[in-house]
């Protein structure tokens, strides 16, 4: 038996994970204090953010190219080696032509802010990061409506 939803399912599971930081980062950023006061909480959390964008990231290639499971094993299997290459990840996905520009230029955003900070030093940053991350989970859902049958 296929399991053909398996990856748009994950990546409304991810979505919430990403949902649930980038709340944790409007607190952060409501005030100066608050940032003080919480940043190397959030700053735990930074490398765990950084595998859930993979992983949604991942995830859109399954969805894009409507890859099919037997079962929830195979499919964490192909997960994991495939996370284990981002910069293979990145391309596909900049490479497929269903997904919009901005959708692209977004992901483009957050790998240039991961490959240059290793965490959130300054509310200026968590500012920029948080942008970014809120528009890439405002496309998400977007990418998800696209229809089989209208794919390029």
């Amino acid at each position: 038996m296929f399991m053909p939803n398996i990856p748009r399912r994950k990546i409304y599971e991810k979505m919430l994970e990403l949902e649930d930081i980038l709340l944790d980062m409007h607190v952060l950023l409501i005030s100066e204090e608050n940032f003080k006061s919480h940043l190397e909480k959030f700053n735990s959390k930074f490398p765990k953010l950084k595998i859930i964008i993979i992983e949604i990231k991942v995830l859109f290639i399954f969805f894009l190219e409507n890859t099919k499971f037997e079962e929830e094993k195979d499919f964490q299997n192909t997960l994991n080696i495939m996370i284990k290459d981002e910069n293979k990840v990145n391309k596909e996905l900049l490479n497929n032509k269903n997904l919009t520009k901005k959708f692209k230029e977004t992901i483009l955003d957050i790998q240039n802010f991961f490959n240059t900070n290793l965490n959130i030093k300054n509310i200026e940053q968590g500012k920029e990061l948080f942008k970014i991350l809120d528009l890439f989970n405002s496309l998400i859902p977007k990418v998800l409506e696209i229809r089989r049958d209208n794919m390029k």
